[in-house]
């Protein structure tokens, strides 16, 4: 802090008070925000305030670790799965070097298997998983299946602050997995896309009405149809559930939050977002 003082000192006996405050106005300038870049992740990790608020993170399908790899830093308890061989060896370059993160080559769903087959796409890194929804899906490998019920048994945790969901339409089977009455999540940020989780089952509303049957207020961050997977994508507008898609091809994440300060929270910053949207 000292040093931060001394270089603003600096500057002001260099340039005089009119460039001393230019300067300041544009280092506290808010970063602009557009449509191709919200980050629901990036919203709860404004509303727990992750730096000065330690705790426990699960991030199913963590690809390269562009979600691990904040609440790594910030000192978090971090349990990353990626059953995808490709994507965790550059998950393990991005994340491998803290000590307070386990790496699970497993994938998740709501029941255990030895073996399964996985699919990946040369379309989208992405897009990899348990089922082959896209016509570019091959299949590349078999992998184990496990529950968050067992990983929780295994690793001996005690609560779940933060959980990420993004498991290409598994997403559902992930949290049925999990055991309710002991280690319900306090925030859980989990993707929905009727084209990929209506041939297993369910779809928006199934998702929407089981995460608040378990007691959640659920924010619905809705992006525009995707045109090509792995290519830049164009969100569309927050809102509190119950509601309605603007379109039936339209995808999205749920923030679903069990207590009504941190979705206050959440809230606050999505509003803050919309403010500065151009």
């Amino acid at each position: 802090m000292l040093n931060k003082l001394n270089v603003a000192l600096n500057y002001f006996q260099e340039h005089g008070t009119a460039a001393f405050l230019r300067r300041l106005v544009q280092e506290f300038k808010p970063e602009a925000v557009d449509r191709h870049h919200i980050d629901e992740v990036g919203i709860v990790i404004k509303a727990l305030d992750i730096k000065h608020n330690k705790g426990l993170m699960i991030d199913v399908g963590a690809h390269y670790g562009g979600t691990s790899y904040p609440f790594c830093n910030a000192g978090w308890r971090v349990y990353a799965f990626e059953p995808d061989s490709l994507n965790r060896a550059n998950l393990i370059k991005k994340v491998g070097m803290f000590s307070n993160i386990t790496i699970d080559d497993r994938a998740l769903s709501n029941e255990e298997k030895e073996s399964v087959t996985f699919y990946r796409s040369q379309q989208s890194t992405g897009i990899s998983g348990l089922s082959a929804f896209h016509s570019t899906h091959t299949a590349a490998d078999t992998v184990a299946v496990t529950t968050l019920a067992k990983v929780i048994e295994q690793n001996g945790i005690k609560e779940i602050d933060f959980l990420k969901i993004d498991t290409e339409g598994f997403d559902k089977f992930v949290l049925e997995g999990l055991p309710w009455q002991t280690h319900a999540p306090k925030v859980i940020v989990t993707e929905f896309e009727d084209f990929k989780t209506k041939p297993l089952g369910y779809d928006f509303d199934d998702f929407a009405t089981y995460l608040t049957s378990k007691g959640y207020q659920v924010l619905v961050s809705e992006w525009k149809p995707i045109v090509v997977y792995g290519q830049q994508h164009s969100w569309s507008e927050f809102k509190a559930y119950p509601c309605k898609l603007s379109s039936e091809r339209a995808w999205g994440n749920f923030i679903a939050c069990k207590d009504p300060q941190t979705f206050a929270r959440v809230l606050a910053v999505c509003e803050e977002i919309k403010r500065r949207l151009h």
